[in-house]
């Protein structure tokens, strides 16, 4: 999905009063170290049983780092000048499909926290009004464009 297909997504979901600078997708922070963590297991056993098991386990990586984070699977960050929008996403091929805005949070009063790791960036999302703190992750590479929305957020 291209970047402004993305921002058209999430312009279309959001309304049209909308003006979305950048978009992208992300997931709990941890999720790709646990999936690459379990196949690295599962495969390190030279068993079949093993192997199926870390291949298992890697599936449900995201799912369970979705449960002990209480944020979505996949989450759809959407940038307007003032206001940064959370949106739960279910997977629809190879894309999303916005589902719900589960968080909307004022850019003046968020504090926004970057990390660079081998594969992936990291964003934390300090919620003052709240007391949440919030964590994702975002692929450097592919379809995400988790890249656009961190450059945006840290201007």
């Amino acid at each position: 999905m291209s970047d402004e297909k993305l921002i058209e997504t999430a312009q279309t979901f959001l309304g049209g009063d909308a003006s979305v600078e950048a978009a992208g997708i992300f997931q709990p922070r941890g999720t790709t170290g646990a999936m690459e963590g379990a196949m690295g297991a599962g495969l390190s056993t030279d068993n079949l049983v093993g192997e199926l098991a870390g291949a298992a386990a890697s599936v449900g990586a995201g799912a369970a780092m979705s449960a002990a984070q209480d944020v979505p699977r996949w989450t759809l960050l959407a940038v307007t000048p003032t206001t940064l929008h959370a949106i739960a996403c279910g997977q629809h091929g190879v894309g999303w499909q916005p589902e719900s805005t589960f968080a909307t949070f004022d850019r003046s009063r968020i504090q926004v926290t970057v990390h660079a790791r081998v594969n992936v960036r990291t964003l934390t999302v300090d919620d003052p009004d709240t007391g949440r703190r919030y964590e994702w992750e975002g692929n450097r590479i592919g379809p995400a464009h988790a890249k656009d929305v961190i450059e945006v957020l840290q201007a």
